[in-house]
């Protein structure tokens, strides 16, 4: 009696003391605004945990003392580790599932029952602004830029924390409602991808860029379907990436095409004409506007236009307004997905495209610790979820950010994303062994904060490594199918007959080249390392290569080289080498400059001892050997040595270079140039240098083409006309937008009418017709590259057509790089509206843009055989088939060299950031070269 009664009297102590403890926690969080009954809930379990694990070290402790400590509890870790183990899997795997195993140990003790599933949510709805490419900069009250070539713009900027707003948001984060931080972006940071890394909490590969122009549902667990299934209704504005992304998922959706850069107000204005509509609705719990002006004016005019500040300056207005509508029960996000380049471009992994700004508010408390200065992108994720009482994604691998948790919360918002990342990493661990290493350091302790932080930010690194998983059986069969192929073409070169090259060898090429694609689409299909399938194919290369390779010694050692053919040689030899440094491929500008110049100075100089040994056995004087071709010669050489060095003006810069490198006016678009004499004075050399370049065109043109000689008139005139639409202030270029379309798309016209005819008189077995189509044929394609590039760069676009192996120094020349965030995405839109619905069709002009320069080298080699079309043999299509087999071969062996570099340079700091991206442009640019061919 006397036992039980000290029983109750222990429990009402207990009750006392729990009441007592209760008590002012529970007033200063009604203080706070935080419902009564959801505080005394949270508080009740937080410190029934803690007792219970107090309890729970005292009885471990005993057992300790008894020599029974760590059997019992390995015993208890692996009767969990099974329980866990031993539930069904749902459709989407990471909802209840944790809780429910979380939960056992206590879930029939606790008296009461809680209405949320991870957290008691401190807010019933968010509202989250996503401002395509607000970089972090651009949010920052001047003073504190650390960009200071901003400064002059910065001062006149309206963003986020300027003027009178400062002082707001000074005052809000004294009061601990409000956060302003940088958002660090994972490469590459496009807007499909970035959407995919905000939603998911993964990394999207380089691969995916594909994808940019057609996106596709989202297949993997994000925090979109988790919210739809708890209940949640979710209403979309803006851009209609996300309905790609979520078709069929918004409650309501308001959604435009985000393709037209040219469009700097119309998406904006209307998610605004809808926002606040939505705003005053209460049937939505999530609420996403996708905002693009920024982004489009970025493109467009670049971060240093007026036209942005007048966009951010309409972003802050919007900012401002969405703020006084906010009710207690929302919290408003405002994010950017990426930045931009100074030339307001985006898709690498420089400073200015990786660093975003990010901006949270709500009426109530948001931080309840220190807020660190910078978090990664997909570091949301996880928060956002609980901070809405939805499951963490499945494949998430951000960390939740723990600053916006309560104390007494933070320790089971941790261990559930802890939870979370160490399910998703026992699904590949099978792939990667490491991962088992921090399972069990994870299993086989207790848990606790400082711990799981550690173990999760261990986690996310093995999934960064993961993602850089290299297949070595297929990197090598790669390697391997490029050798065999280059070899291949290099036989083609030595073939003298074309007839039997036509008759015998390629029938057996075609049905050998035909069983060897099969076996790599199956073993590609098959995707396993050690199938027999890569031992077959692997076997098959292995053997091809042994023939070639002893073709190859057999045909060197009866070939006779020349001086300047082994002097060409080991130049290219050099070149491939020099992608082994990323030092090289950086400046490879200059380095392809240095060498075509080298080439040519040599070239020139050894034909002087051939001519004077000639001389000398024919009786010739010296003043006849060198008579006024050779003197033409010698001006002509000198001549394209200057006009490579003025290329050099034309080339952009890219962010290793630092300040070696410094862009002219004449490497950017137009729309980015503020200054109208600069935009004149590039326009009337453009239309000058295409003027002259077609009359000489046309003066070499054979007579029976007197159609195209009538058809570049109007070619031109239209080309003229769009060009001129680009010197319109922005005002009246929207008045004039549809007349520039419609010039571009006459251009397209006349340039496929003039190549159907040209085709037509390519099909006689004169050689010099086929010249002359050739040249006609060149003169129309530069038109229509000319009208891509635009005015700035169609001088450039007439010098390349007169370099047969400029190719390289044409890319670079024509303002490009091998960067992502250097592919000229306008060239989509010319004379093409911006929502066109076959996103084909501004693919290709991107591509074409892209690779002008190896288009125009490809087209010239049919016309490099004019001189001596009638009177030597090799001008024949014995020749024209051996000089293509031999540019081929050329460009194959760059392909290899690079992809050798990029495989031995796997693990280099810099392989995302240069190898990668030069690997595949150089991949992608002998792909179309074989198109064409």
């Amino acid at each position: 009696m006397r036992r039980a009664k000290s029983q109750i009297s222990g429990a009402s102590t207990s009750s006392r003391n729990i009441k007592k403890i209760l008590r002012p926690r529970l007033e200063y969080k009604c203080e706070e605004g935080f419902n009564n009954n959801e505080v005394k809930k949270a508080l009740l379990e937080s410190i029934y945990e803690k007792e219970k694990h107090d309890k729970r070290q005292a009885a471990e402790g005993k057992q300790k003392y008894e020599g029974r400590g760590v059997e019992a509890r390995h015993e208890k870790r692996r009767r969990n580790k099974e329980h866990f183990h031993s539930i069904e899997e749902q459709v989407i795997p990471s909802t209840e599932d944790f809780l429910r195993f979380i939960s056992l140990d206590y879930s029939n003790d606790v008296t009461y029952t809680r209405d949320s599933c991870w957290l008691p949510t401190p807010y019933r709805r968010a509202v989250i602004i996503v401002i395509d490419a607000l970089r972090y900069d651009f949010a920052l009250y001047p003073r504190h830029s650390e960009n200071s070539g901003y400064l002059s713009v910065m001062n006149e900027l309206i963003t986020l924390n300027n003027g009178a707003y400062v002082q707001i948001l000074i005052f809000f984060y004294r009061l601990e409602t409000a956060v302003f931080a940088r958002l660090v972006a994972d490469p590459p940071t496009t807007t499909l991808q970035r959407l995919k890394g905000l939603t998911t909490g993964s990394l999207p590969t380089f691969i995916d860029m594909a994808s940019n122009f057609a996106s596709s549902e989202i297949q993997e667990d994000n925090w979109v379907d988790q919210a739809i299934s708890r209940g949640r209704n979710i209403t979309f504005l803006g851009d209609d990436t996300w309905v790609s992304l979520f078709p069929g998922r918004f409650h309501r959706s308001f959604h435009v095409p985000s393709f037209d850069i040219n469009d700097l107000d119309g998406v904006d204005n209307f998610i605004v004409e809808n926002l606040f509509d939505e705003l005053a609705r209460k049937d939505w719990s999530i609420l996403i506007a996708h905002f693009l002006g920024v982004d489009h004016c970025g493109h467009k005019y670049g971060p240093n236009h007026p036209e942005m500040v007048r966009k951010l300056n309409q972003m802050d207005n919007i900012i401002r307004r969405v703020v006084k509508v906010l009710d207690n029960e929302t919290v408003l996000l405002v994010l950017g997905d990426h930045g931009m380049t100074e030339t307001g471009d985006h898709g690498g992994d420089t400073q200015l495209e990786i660093n975003a700004a990010l901006f949270m508010y709500a009426k109530r408390r948001l931080v309840y610790s220190p807020f660190p200065e910078y978090v990664s992108q997909i570091d949301l994720v996880p928060t956002l979820s609980l901070l809405l009482d939805s499951p963490i994604p499945f494949s998430n691998i951000g960390i939740v950010i723990d600053a916006l948790i309560p104390s007494e919360l933070r320790s089971f918002a941790l261990s559930s994303n802890m939870w979370q990342m160490s399910r998703y990493a026992h699904l590949m661990a099978d792939e990667m062994p490491e991962f088992y290493v921090v399972l069990r350091e994870f299993e086989a302790k207790e848990e606790n904060d400082l711990r799981n932080i550690q173990l999760m930010k261990r986690l996310q690194q093995l999934f960064r490594f993961s993602w850089t998983h290299f297949s070595y059986p297929f990197m090598r069969v790669g390697l391997e199918s490029l050798c065999e192929a280059m070899f291949s073409s290099f036989d083609a070169y030595f073939q003298v007959d074309i007839k039997m090259l036509f008759r015998k060898i390629v029938p057996s090429w075609t049905i050998f080249r035909s069983a060897l694609f099969f076996i790599q689409i199956s073993a590609y299909l098959n995707g396993s390392e050690t199938s027999n399938l890569i031992t077959l194919l692997e076997a098959t290369l292995v053997s091809s290569l042994i023939f070639h390779f002893i073709s190859f010694f057999n045909k060197l050692l009866s070939f006779s080289f020349s001086f300047r053919y082994l002097f060409s040689i080991s130049l290219i030899v050099i070149h491939g080498l020099s992608f082994l440094s990323n030092s090289y491929i950086i400046f490879e500008s200059s380095s392809v400059r240095f060498l075509l110049q080298t080439v040519l100075v040599v070239a020139l100089f050894s034909d002087i001892p051939c001519r004077f040994y000639l001389g000398r056995k024919r009786g010739i004087s010296f003043n006849v050997l060198y008579n006024n071709h050779f003197v033409r010669r010698v001006v002509t050489t000198f001549i394209i040595l200057l006009l490579l060095r003025i290329g050099g003006v034309f080339e952009q810069c890219r962010e290793e270079q630092g300040l070696t490198c410094e862009a002219s006016f004449l490497s950017q678009p137009t729309g980015k140039l503020q200054d109208d004499s600069q935009k004149i004075i590039r326009y009337l050399a453009g239309v000058g240098m295409v003027i002259i370049a077609v009359y000489k065109a046309r003066r070499i043109l054979h007579p029976t083409f007197p159609f195209i000689s009538t058809l570049l008139l109007p070619t031109m005139v239209a080309m003229f006309s769009a060009w001129l639409t680009l010197l319109l202030p922005e005002k009246a270029f929207e008045r004039f937008s549809d007349f520039s379309l419609v010039s571009a798309q006459v251009v397209y016209i006349l340039v496929v009418i003039s190549a159907i005819y040209i085709f037509s008189f390519s099909m006689t077995n004169e050689m010099h017709i086929l010249c002359g189509c050739s040249l006609s044929f060149i003169v129309f394609i530069s038109l229509y590259l000319c009208l891509l590039l635009g005015d700035s760069l169609s001088i450039k676009v007439v010098l390349m057509v007169s370099y047969v192996l400029l190719e390289t120094h044409g890319f670079y020349a024509l303002s490009h790089h091998a960067t992502f965030s250097t592919i000229p995405w306008q060239a989509g839109f010319v004379g093409v509206e911006g929502n066109f619905y076959f996103q084909a069709v501004p693919a290709v002009l991107v591509i074409s843009h892209l690779f002008s320069s190896y288009i125009i080298v490809v087209l010239t080699i049919p016309y490099s055989l004019a001189k001596h079309a009638k009177l030597d043999p090799f001008c024949s299509t014995n020749g024209l088939v051996r000089r293509s087999s031999l540019f081929l071969f050329l460009q194959t062996l760059q392909v290899l060299c690079i992809c050798i570099s990029a495989f031995i340079h796997r693990r280099h700091l810099m392989v995302w950031k240069i190898f990668a991206p030069k690997n595949m442009n150089r991949v992608v640019n002998t792909h179309s070269l074989l198109k064409s061919k």
